[in-house]
């Protein structure tokens, strides 16, 4: 399925750094609980690992909790490679650090970008020691031109080696110092010399490889697949690659990963739950079914005993037997999350639906949930301190003294929505307004509530904010006649302070920064999504154009200057001026987002739809900088790099124009042959657009076979490649 639209939407401008200590992560952190798509795992002793997914993880209790590394948040890792727990290597692909890898020496505490002084794109690693290793990859600024570079100290200077004609290397194996083998597309290449020079090992054109593995300079292991449809096959060569003999039963599936714990044992794992075993260097192979419909993406032992599997969709399976048996760990399922709040900056909470309840001690890292009894969708959420909190919908407030782990309901008396709720700094004193605009207080911490009072709207109230110690906001949801309320008493008396009719068509969302300056977000009769501010409490607003068909979710200033709003999506704008201009952030996810949290000007959170729970150290900012949302026409011809990559089915590829120009995007395999044309010489107007590519069915009505894949951008007279690589 091919779909194209034209799409106004902001991207990074790259930045060209020098090697440098990254100690903090860029933009925004994918923090979801449980479900995370892990396509890397590496142990280096008995119970530590590192892991790739959308960051770079570790643990030290053999994969019963994981810790997010402060990594560049690139959200687009390829491989990694540890020689001992301090020092390790991980392969980057975004534009901004292309021609880099970045490295620890202090077990993933800090992290190093170090140029190879190359602009190349690099999809494999294999070091030798801490000092000695390979990376291999594509010349980037040509078409399937490989490349294998060598460094001798550390990662310092790296040099290229010899030629690898027009293939993408994408897998290394060194069974000593001097012999190694490298896989790039339907060649593989040999070394006998340390990786001065490399020479061809004859098999088949027809056929490309995926993964190599070499137990010894002469045995060795590779799997792959015939792009005519012959399926997934592992083959052995038991002569340095002179002949090779397929190994009959492990075929015709995708084969994902080779390892071996001695020249005996060896696993070959594919991507659909199944794990393929030998115990005489792979003269037979048995079946063992993992028992998952999840993808299997890597596997790696600590030990002759004990290893891991990881994959997609938060999946880690473990053996204590050496491979005979497995076990998976438990996915933590998450529901849709509508508020997240951080009492303190370990202790953190996100509630959702049918009384989803989740809780942090570790500043956002790992999340485990709370059970409870409640079924009702929690709306809000307020802790006046690391214990104490409150939450609700409908039935009333539920109050919690021991962290969520019990909760006592407290009736209201309504049977209406609560709106808002809000605690004052002396926690005794609280007060709520329900959907229906009642108003009610506490003054005994929320054990019991009392209306006092009640907010005249039209038909319900929409949104809710407490702005001053005093002075609240009340906007109305209806259609006509919508109002925006006000009270300067703690909501004893309200009083109409302005009317939406001329902006919105029905209720807004609102958030005030004091008393005086506030805003209002929502949506006029032709769908244009608009964002108002006043600076006068409400007499008169000023307007600002965010687009068309944008459904915006939550608005929320952290102070006089600085303000975030989310929405469908993914989306997530900020401002840092006070409204004047909004920019565009990349948050890495595309489930709804629902509601944010900051502690400070830089550490914030976000929460949303399907558990998604985003953080950022930087204020959500990137080191690349942001274009402002409203700059359609871009500056200069673009592909971008597609998200998500790994993708499985489907991805997108975004690519800018800033003039007229005849298109031409065409998706290639490997081996550049043409897979499908996505935009075929068709004529497009100067802006930005994005191409969805689906690998069901892209090739002649055949689905594609997991592996490396290029698209390819013609605009005229500019032209650019970029990689993708489909994971199934």
């Amino acid at each position: 399925m091919i779909t194209e639209k034209l799409i106004f939407v902001v991207f990074i401008l790259s930045l060209i750094l020098q090697t440098e200590t990254v100690s903090a992560q860029a933009g925004w952190q994918n923090l979801t609980p449980g479900q995370i798509n892990r396509t890397e795992i590496q142990y280096v002793n008995s119970t530590t690992a590192f892991s790739i997914a959308s960051g770079i993880y570790k643990t030290t209790d053999n994969g019963s909790s994981w810790i997010l590394l402060n990594a560049p948040d690139e959200n687009n890792y390829d491989k990694l490679y540890f020689v001992n727990g301090s020092t390790g290597y991980v392969t980057v692909l975004s534009e901004a650090n292309r021609g880099k890898i970045l490295k620890t020496t202090n077990g993933g505490i800090n992290w190093n970008y170090m140029p190879t002084g190359t602009n190349y794109s690099f999809g494999a690693i294999n070091f030798i020691n801490a000092n000695t290793g390979y990376i291999g990859g594509n010349r980037f600024d040509q078409l399937f031109n490989g490349v294998i570079m060598k460094t001798t100290d550390g990662g310092i200077s790296w040099n290229e080696q010899g030629p690898v004609y027009n293939y993408f290397v994408t897998c290394f194996s060194f069974p000593d110092a001097l012999t190694g083998y490298a896989s790039a597309g339907s060649k593989m290449f040999k070394t006998t010399d340390g990786g001065i020079n490399w020479s061809v090992i004859p098999l088949s054109d027809l056929f490309v490889f995926d993964e190599v593995y070499f137990t010894s300079a002469d045995t060795g292991f590779i799997t792959g697949y015939f792009p005519n449809g012959n399926g997934n096959q592992l083959w052995k060569t038991v002569n340095g690659g002179l002949n090779w003999t397929e190994t009959p039963g492990v075929e015709y599936i995708p084969l994902r990963r080779i390892t071996f714990l001695n020249s005996m044992t060896g696993f070959v794992l594919a991507t659909n739950g199944i794990l393929f075993k030998t115990t005489n260097s792979g003269e037979n192979w048995n079946i063992i079914n993992l028992n998952t419909s999840l993808t299997s993406t890597s596997i790696s032992f600590a030990n002759m005993s004990y290893g891991t599997i990881v994959g997609y969709g938060g999946l880690i399976i473990k053996t204590t037997n050496q491979g005979n048996n497995w076990t998976q760990s438990p996915i933590l399922t998450v529901s849709d999350l509508y508020k997240i709040y951080f009492p303190s900056d370990q202790i953190g909470y996100a509630a959702g639906k049918y009384g989803e309840f989740l809780k942090t001690t570790n500043s956002g890292n790992n999340w485990f949930s709370v059970p409870n009894s409640i079924t009702t969708n929690f709306v809000n959420l307020v802790f006046i301190n690391d214990n104490t909190g409150f939450t609700g919908e409908y039935s009333g407030v539920y109050k919690t003294t021991n962290g969520g782990m019990n909760w006592i309901m407290h009736s209201t008396g309504t049977g209406s929505k609560i709106t808002g709720l809000h605690f004052y700094d002396n926690p005794v004193n609280g007060i709520l307004i329900d959907e229906e605009g009642r108003v009610l207080k506490t003054t005994n911490t929320g054990d019991s509530w009392i209306e006092y009072s009640t907010v005249p709207v039209f038909i319900s109230v929409k949104s809710v904010s407490f702005a001053e110690e005093n002075i609240i906001y009340a906007s109305d949801d209806a259609i006509i006649n919508a109002e925006l309320f006000k009270s300067t008493n703690r909501g004893l008396n309200w009083f109409s302070v302005s009317h939406y009719n001329n902006f919105f068509y029905w209720g807004c969302i609102i958030d005030f920064i004091n008393g005086n300056t506030g805003f209002a977000m929502g949506e006029d009769e032709d769908f244009n999504t608009l964002v108002l501010k006043t600076t006068d409490g409400g007499t008169s607003w000023s307007s600002y154009l965010m687009g068309t068909f944008i459904s915006l979710t939550n608005i929320n200033f952290i102070n006089d200057y600085s303000g975030f709003i989310t929405g469908a999506g993914g989306r997530i704008y900020k401002t840092s001026n006070s409204g004047t201009n909004w920019y565009s952030q990349t948050s890495g996810t595309n489930n709804i987002l629902n509601s944010t949290f900051f502690k400070n000007s830089l550490t914030g959170y976000a929460a949303g739809n399907y558990g998604t729970i985003l953080k950022t150290t930087t204020g959500g900012d990137l080191f690349t900088g942001l274009y402002n949302i409203n700059e359609n026409i871009p500056d200069a011809f673009a592909l971008k790099q597609n998200y998500p990559n790994p993708f499985n089915p489907e991805t997108k590829i975004n690519y800018e124009l800033p003039q007229n120009a005849e298109v031409d995007l065409t998706v290639f395999d490997i081996n550049g042959r043409e897979v499908i044309k996505l935009v075929n010489n068709e004529f497009r107007n100067a802006g930005k657009y994005s191409v969805s590519f689906n690998a069901r069915n892209a090739r002649q009505g055949s689905d594609l076979s997991s592996g490396v894949y290029f698209y390819k951008l013609n605009a005229g007279s500019f032209s650019q490649t970029r990689r993708m690589i489909l994971l199934k």
